[in-house]
């Protein structure tokens, strides 16, 4: 409310021809002031009269809130004007002098936004969130919740105003991608460290098995793409005036899609360059859409992928996050197996790539997880301790719509999905013991397993 009497008295001086802001176009729209909350910037041409009235505006600002100017925080930027007029009205005013670039609102105002380093403090902010210290005490579940609600948020304020280089695009992905998989930031522990998903598929949608990592180019894309919606929408904005103003002759009618015939600012350029990343997507922001968000009820549940229905049934409520990535993992077969390290260029000796509960099969996940017969006594048990006669898939997305639907339709589809994920976790545990050649905890966790599934059957009763 006390800024809104700075801007009156500016708004003040401007209509009476005291203050001469800066002008922009040809049909004589002056722009003289910019607030953002505490932050205030006074625009107007080079000369002394100015920087008077200038200097008045805010002795009478003074006097009227009460507030003191503190003018050692304070600078002025000289844009195309002499060294020695700048030291005069620094003299004048009695403040410091700005070098560019200079930082507002935590952007660089002065340097080229296609320029690699402009995005450095973004990059830092990155390394920052993931830490070494933070990878090694994290589950993945643990790093993938920072992932998506940390992380990703970030660089916002940058990516709705610059299109983000290619560049630094794949440098951030990078860095998150490392930071899932637990390695480091960069150091020698990323060569330690497979990334067994592809990124692109990570950030798709966890209906198609991804799991809801936002893509920050697409991100960046979405947030520029506003600009095109808010400026044919209607409404009035200082931002709106001073761009049609600048670059369409301060006409009604703004073509946004004929961008190459505009000679445009690079950041302005950019934002209307996004509409050639695809067809689809320029005619979406030139025709307009509507987006309806619902609540995923109507979701196809007879379609899609097997295991983004079993971390829809499962995720939350009845399994920790690291079990249900696990699942995902179990899902797409990038568990590491004997014979999934061996494609990765991991080397075994001997008959080291056998299973290590049968050792009669090379180690891979349907072998390990269906047709292992320490696997299949396991599966087959839990049918009949549900009172059902089925014959076991030998492939881990048979044994999953098994549970899910036909012992599903007896318990419930959470409970179904619950149970399968519970006994594959086990199958997961026993074969890393085994792996350690510990059989005495692995005879441990057996009872404990059969326990704890029981108390549960019990208290779902």
């Amino acid at each position: 409310m006390i800024m809104e009497g700075l801007n009156g008295l500016v708004k003040k001086a401007e209509s009476e021809g005291l203050l001469q802001g800066i002008e922009i176009g040809k049909r004589g729209l002056r722009v003289s002031l910019l607030q953002f909350a505490d932050d205030t910037v006074i625009l107007g041409r080079a000369d002394s009269e100015n920087i008077l009235m200038v200097k008045a505006i805010l002795r009478w600002f003074e006097i009227m809130s009460g507030l003191r100017i503190n003018y050692s925080k304070s600078s002025i930027y000289g844009l195309n004007v002499k060294e020695s007029w700048v030291r005069g009205a620094v003299g004048t005013l009695r403040c410091g002098i700005g070098v560019k670039p200079f930082s507002y609102l935590g952007m660089l105002i002065g340097e080229n936004p296609r320029n690699k380093k402009f995005w450095d403090p973004i990059v830092r902010k990155f390394c920052g969130k993931l830490a070494v210290w933070k990878s090694a005490l994290l589950s993945f579940g643990g790093r993938l919740t920072l992932l998506q609600s940390v992380l990703s948020a970030l660089p916002t304020f940058f990516m709705s105003l610059l299109l983000m280089p290619s560049s630094v695009n794949a440098q951030l992905v990078k860095i998150q991608r490392v930071f899932l998989w637990g390695g480091g930031d960069g150091g020698n522990d990323e060569k330690r460290k497979i990334s067994w998903v592809k990124w692109e598929d990570i950030c798709g949608s966890k209906v198609n098995g991804g799991l809801g990592v936002p893509n920050l180019l697409r991100r960046n894309w979405a947030l520029l793409g506003k600009w095109w919606y808010r400026l044919g929408d209607g409404k009035e904005g200082l931002w709106k005036r001073v761009v049609i103003e600048k670059y369409y002759g301060g006409g009604q009618e703004v073509n946004i899609s004929d961008v190459e015939k505009l000679r445009v600012s690079k950041i302005w350029g950019d934002i209307l360059r996004i509409g050639g990343k695809s067809n689809r997507l320029k005619s979406m922001l030139v025709k307009g859409f509507k987006w309806e968000v619902g609540d995923g009820s109507r979701g196809g549940e007879g379609k899609g992928w097997v295991g983004s229905k079993m971390r829809k049934r499962s995720c939350g409520r009845l399994v920790p996050s690291k079990v249900s990535i696990f699942g995902w993992r179990l899902c797409l077969d990038r568990l590491p197996t004997r014979r999934n390290l061996q494609k990765r260029g991991v080397t075994f000796q001997g008959d080291n790539m056998m299973c290590g509960l049968c050792k009669k099969g090379v180690e891979e996940v349907d072998h390990l997880f269906c047709t292992c017969m320490e696997a299949w006594v396991v599966w087959a048990k839990m049918i009949k301790w549900w009172g059902m006669e089925l014959v076991m898939p030998d492939t881990v997305k048979g044994v999953a719509e098994t549970f899910i639907y036909e012992l599903g339709s007896l318990v419930g589809k959470e409970m179904g999905a619950f149970i399968f994920l519970v006994t594959a976790w086990y199958l997961w545990y026993r074969r890393n013991v085994l792996w350690q050649s510990n059989p005495l905890e692995c005879a441990r966790e057996l009872k404990r397993y059969k326990k704890s599934l029981k108390m549960f059957n019990q208290q779902q009763k």
